[in-house]
């Protein structure tokens, strides 16, 4: 069944992650926060980071994510990420910023070993132009902050984990 002709029930905030308005902060200001964390970051958000920055915005702001599955949007088969895209944002749901996966990565601490959770974000762009999302995980090696390429033509199992942004009323 199509997302778009499935009524979807009431979703809970899954997390709620807090971004600080009044800070001036770099890619290079978020890579030493992960590496406090003892995030491991591979090449691409590496390459990511170097190149980023964030204005501040004057004040802070609280943003509220919810985990969802595409089947939870009504896909029962695999499906590519710009359905899934359309069909979250059909459902009210919000594409996060850089800056705000990025925090999310920092606070969620206490993922359990083996899972591992696609940000529903704008696309950023590495140094060879390819657009990228982030990948919060974690595996025997601890935490993870992956930059998966966006390749249009990928399927995705309805099973997946994502994080989109549950606005505010």
């Amino acid at each position: 069944m199509a997302a778009e002709t499935e009524k979807i029930p009431k979703f809970e905030v899954w997390k709620t992650i807090k971004l600080s308005g009044t800070e001036f902060k770099t890619g290079e200001d978020f890579r030493q926060d992960l590496n406090r964390i003892e995030c491991q970051i591979d090449y691409w958000t590496n390459d990511i980071l170097k190149k980023i920055v964030f204005p501040a915005v004057g004040e802070d702001i609280e943003i509220d994510f919810v985990r969802i599955t595409p089947v939870l949007l009504g896909f029962q088969d695999c499906v590519s990420l710009g359905r899934i895209y359309d069909g979250a944002q059909k459902t009210g749901f919000g594409l996060c910023s850089v800056q705000a996966a990025l925090q999310l990565r920092i606070e969620y601490q206490d993922q359990l070993d083996g899972d591992h959770v696609l940000i529903g974000m704008e696309f950023i762009y590495d140094s060879k132009q390819n657009s990228r999302f982030f990948v919060v995980g974690r595996d025997g090696s601890g935490l993870r902050l992956d930059a998966y390429r966006n390749i249009h033509s990928a399927l995705w199992e309805p099973n997946i984990s994502l994080a989109f942004v549950l606005p505010r009323k």
